[in-house]
């Protein structure tokens, strides 16, 4: 393609590799490219004045040659790429007439077998050998069989070869904290990919007051797992481990259980970790690990989730040898991007072991799935 710009002298144009053009005449290849980048500088008073960006949309018809086999994937829990031969694009990007910049070509991935189109997108930016177009197929895909076509703005093809997706191991999700009250819903669901009913989901709850609990998940679809749990189910905060085919699945922290909670009453406070300054997690976010012994000195950080940062939430601790309950006030919270609330262990409270709840007005929380040593 030959490009010509008028400009006064002495100004040249150069490109990202700071290649020099002849305004008056700059010869370009713009196959295979997101957009075509340059600056304007004058030589004169070594200047840089400003960058621009050329887009082209050929005329001629887009056509993709086969590969001359499927595009064959396996799908993983994330998106997936596929890179197709498609000639005559010109720039992926490119202003439209309505002078609209489009970053994106279209791509519709139609399933053989339902017809159903999945609608996505295609550009230049990931690198791949041949420096094709890609293609991204989101993760939420069925397996199956699919035609795809490219589009960018009136012109199409239809990739002659076909896509074909197949399931890979499962995958799932489990939120660090669920919560499900008993009055509201029973069931509970943990979104994931490749959740076939081939397979066995088994989720053990454990806590220090009762014997581990099994319950088995069933696939709702291949993107979600859910149980509905029994009216008698006795209600408390549980250690959620999930086993897929008898393999325990990692938590979802590093650095916690992931916790199920099961409320008696959806107005009832929550109580999910408890923790001491000692133990952050430092990052972009300051996280807590869960601990069980803490010294009187220093104060206990409670992740409340639903509960409030507010003076009348109190922390009650009950003492496992006497019964005896105590009440530690809201002392405030910790200095964070999220913060916490912080509950100071008062001096009346004697070393020992304790249960842990949160009270909230007139509601009380279920109880914390661990026993708590203040020394």
């Amino acid at each position: 393609m030959t490009v010509r710009i008028k400009m006064m002298e002495d100004l040249v144009i150069l490109d990202g590799a700071m290649n020099e053009y002849n305004p008056a005449e700059m010869k370009l290849n713009f196959s295979k490219t997101g957009s075509l980048e340059f600056t304007v500088y004058n030589k004169n008073s070594k200047v840089y004045l400003g960058n621009f960006y050329l887009y082209v949309d050929p005329t001629i018809p887009l056509t993709a040659p086969s590969t001359g086999k499927d595009y064959e994937e396996t799908l993983d829990g994330t998106e997936t790429f596929i890179y197709i031969p498609v000639q005559n694009l010109g720039t992926a990007e490119t202003i439209t007439e309505k002078n609209e910049w489009l970053t994106d070509v279209d791509i519709f991935i139609k399933n053989k077998k339902t017809g159903i189109v999945t609608t996505s997108r295609g550009a230049y930016y990931l690198e791949n050998p041949n420096n094709d177009l890609f293609a991204m197929i989101p993760a939420a895909m069925e397996a199956g069989e699919y035609e795809l076509t490219v589009q960018k703005q009136n012109r199409k093809v239809i990739i002659p070869d076909a896509l074909v997706l197949k399931y890979g191991k499962p995958v799932v999700q489990i939120l660090p904290f669920t919560s499900v009250s008993m009055d509201t819903s029973s069931g509970i669901s943990y979104l994931g990919y490749n959740l076939l009913p081939e397979h066995q989901y088994i989720m053990e709850l454990r806590n220090d007051f009762t014997a581990p609990v099994r319950l088995e998940l069933s696939p709702n679809s291949h993107l979600s797992l859910k149980h509905d749990i029994p009216a008698s189910f006795p209600s408390g905060n549980y250690e959620a481990v999930l086993f897929i085919d008898g393999k325990e699945m990692p938590s979802y922290w590093n650095y916690n259980r992931n916790i199920l909670e099961i409320k008696k009453d959806s107005r009832q406070p929550s109580l999910a970790t408890l923790s001491n300054e000692k133990n952050a997690v430092l990052g972009e976010v300051t996280l807590y690990k869960a601990v069980t012994t803490f010294k009187k000195s220093e104060p206990i950080i409670a992740d409340l989730r639903d509960g409030g940062y507010k003076s009348n939430i109190i922390m009650l601790l009950k003492n496992v040898a006497t019964g005896e309950t105590f009440e530690l006030p809201f002392s405030g919270k910790t200095d964070s991007f999220i913060p916490f609330s912080l509950f100071n262990i008062t001096k009346e409270v004697p070393t020992g072991k304790y249960e842990v709840f949160i009270k909230e007005v007139d509601k009380t929380s279920e109880r914390y799935h661990k026993i708590i040593t203040i020394e």
